[in-house]
């Protein structure tokens, strides 16, 4: 056992012995309860100065706590790529108005206990391509929703059921990252939407974010599954959760060129996406966001210096370095609405 002043006390740590109110007596921390920030600050207004810990080098962790810490950090990084604080550097003026309503939404998400465990199960499972994933989901997903009007708890709703919306995949791990997936294999796969309904059910979770994420894999046209819905019988959510995980799959997980992806969902714009979420995401998600350092096809590198000019795919490119990545005496740009034939390669890196 160790005696430690409060300043040196860490979460995680556990109790050495029972700690009573040094004036009215009341029990105040049982004997071996971890220590949690709350309590940190209890003891601090009550002016406790010390305290005995059973070990200061043994520290207990909370799983949903550590999820919540890794959900706000990954959010903060994924909002930051696609939403900026200066109206001028966003693709329209009205996206600013967006961000109040979607941090609020983020904050509910990172705080629900039930939604905390359900990526405590995903991570578990597959950290990278559930709950990675889905925080890049749920992030453009709220982006959309907020452009649309989508406000408040179905703001929320969408949010959740973004972020949780391939949990059915738990229930069959041993197909997650198979790039070709046939016969019993497919048969199964299809069934997670319908494995993640349940699932979430089983959890407590509403109504209306459990459906959202059964539908995801529908289609406009009615060609998706597991249900075969169409047009408005689709949730609004699962619209708009189509659209930005099949694009965030091709190209983060499928390495495919983020224009080659937005030519996709034009193409497929009223066969397997609503024509208005398609319209709403092009318009308002930034393809290639202020300041990401790029490739052109020439092959020379530059960075993304205006996306307001040329709406999607192509925006303003200060070029810096020649196609054998030296730097150029006199960076100068392109204007990809201009230049036709140039396009961007790749990303190399985002702000």
């Amino acid at each position: 056992m160790a005696k430690l002043q409060i300043g040196k006390i860490r979460t995680g740590m556990i109790t050495g012995e029972t700690l009573y109110h040094p004036e009215t007596n009341v029990m105040l921390l049982k004997q071996g309860m971890r220590i949690t920030e709350r309590m940190l600050e209890k003891l601090r207004e009550l002016n406790i100065t010390e305290l005995n810990v059973l070990d200061e080098f043994t520290i207990l962790f909370d799983l949903n706590e550590n999820m919540s810490k890794i959900l706000k950090d990954n959010y903060h990084r994924e909002i930051g790529r696609i939403l900026f604080k200066n109206r001028e550097d966003n693709m329209n003026d009205k996206i600013i108005d967006t961000i109040p309503k979607i941090v609020d939404a983020c904050h509910k998400i990172c705080e629900d206990e039930t939604i905390l465990s359900c990526c405590v199960d995903m991570q578990v499972v597959n950290f990278s391509e559930l709950v990675l994933f889905g925080i890049a989901v749920s992030s453009y997903s709220m982006l959309v929703a907020s452009y649309l009007g989508i406000g408040g708890q179905e703001l929320t709703d969408i949010g959740t059921a973004a972020l949780i919306h391939n949990i059915g995949l738990c229930e069959m791990h041993q197909l997650i990252g198979l790039k070709d997936l046939q016969g019993a294999n497919l048969n199964l796969w299809k069934e997670h939407p319908t494995y993640g309904y349940y699932y979430m059910k089983e959890k407590g979770i509403k109504e209306e974010v459990c459906k959202i994420i059964k539908a995801h894999h529908e289609r406009y046209d009615g060609s998706g599954f597991p249900s075969g819905l169409k047009w408005d019988e689709i949730p609004i959510g699962a619209r708009i959760i189509s659209v930005c995980a099949d694009y965030i799959a091709g190209v983060r997980q499928r390495d495919m060129p983020n224009y080659e992806m937005v030519e996709y969902i034009y193409a497929n714009s009223g066969v397997a996406y609503d024509p208005v979420i398609v319209a709403a995401f092009v318009n308002n998600v930034p393809i290639y966001p202020l300041g990401s350092l790029v490739q052109l096809s020439t092959g020379e590198i530059g960075i993304v210096v205006n996306i307001r000019k040329n709406k999607g795919p192509r925006p303003i490119v200060q070029v810096m370095f020649n196609r054998v990545y030296k730097p150029i005496t006199s960076p100068y740009m392109v204007d990809m609405g201009q230049e036709k034939t140039v396009f961007i390669k790749k990303v190399i890196s985002y702000v």
